[in-house]
């Protein structure tokens, strides 16, 4: 916590040390231009970079740089057009570095919302995982089912799917001496020999993630069955969507 206010604070002084910068420069008045219009790009420039910051858009500063580019543009003498042109590209500055700091600020905040989602749907739900489990592995009776259905229409594990996972994973090198089948299932969408090939793969991205995560692989035995084991109906999306699945047994 202290190290994360440290960095707010650090980041905070910078903005506010470039504004005060920029702003103390449009006080005084720019080295003369030789051409006139070359100026008034520059502030166009600088101006239509910050707009394109949707958090500039509605700023003050914006709005000021706006001002003082129109000035710029109707002034009575080059000088003044000078000064005006120049402040309105400091101030599009200020714009343009206001908003890319909010910007950043918001994906921080995004991402803290992920990591709080992602935390908590582990402390829940995984929990029941974790208590399968060790519930299993007190009796060892059987082969322990575990089922994997968080939406594979890709071969990448989703959220749900990604965190049993990990909890998998360590549970199995807590117990060297287990070994785990994981079986790949789909719905019956494509051919035969399509799903067949589809659910290997969502077998072996399970089984890759598991390795990641520090299981050997020779542990580890992928089979696939296509669409020939239906949990659910087909006829349903609900069903397909079930029906899309890897199913691990540790034995």
């Amino acid at each position: 916590m202290y190290n994360t206010n440290y960095n707010s604070i650090l980041k905070a002084l910078a903005v506010v040390i470039l504004i005060n910068g920029l702003i103390a420069g449009c006080s005084s008045v720019p080295t003369p231009y030789l051409n006139k219009d070359e100026i008034l790009k520059e502030a166009r420039e600088a101006y239509n970079q910050a707009q394109q910051h949707s958090n500039a858009t509605n700023s003050a500063e914006l709005s000021k740089a706006k001002q003082a580019l129109e000035r710029a543009e109707n002034a009575k003498t080059n000088k003044e057009m000078q000064h005006l042109a120049y402040i309105a590209k400091q101030q599009a500055k200020i714009a343009n570095t206001i908003a890319k700091r909010q910007s950043l600020d918001m994906q921080n905040g995004q991402e803290q919302q992920r990591q709080s989602f992602r935390k908590g749907i582990k402390n829940a739900k995984n929990l029941q995982l974790q208590q399968k489990l060790n519930a299993w592995h007190k009796h060892k009776i059987g082969r322990l089912k575990l089922i994997l259905d968080d939406g594979f229409q890709t071969t990448d594990l989703q959220l749900q799917s990604s965190l049993d996972v990990e909890i998998i994973a360590a549970f199995l090198k807590q117990h060297p001496e287990l070994k785990v089948s994981v079986e790949g299932h789909t719905n019956n969408k494509g051919t035969n020999q399509y799903n067949l090939g589809l659910s290997k793969r969502y077998a072996t991205t399970v089984k890759f993630a598991l390795i990641q995560q520090g299981v050997a692989s020779w542990r580890i035995h992928v089979k696939n069955f296509g669409e020939t084991n239906p949990l659910k109906s087909n006829k349903t999306v609900s069903g397909q969507q079930k029906n899309q699945r890897v199913e691990l047994f540790i034995f």
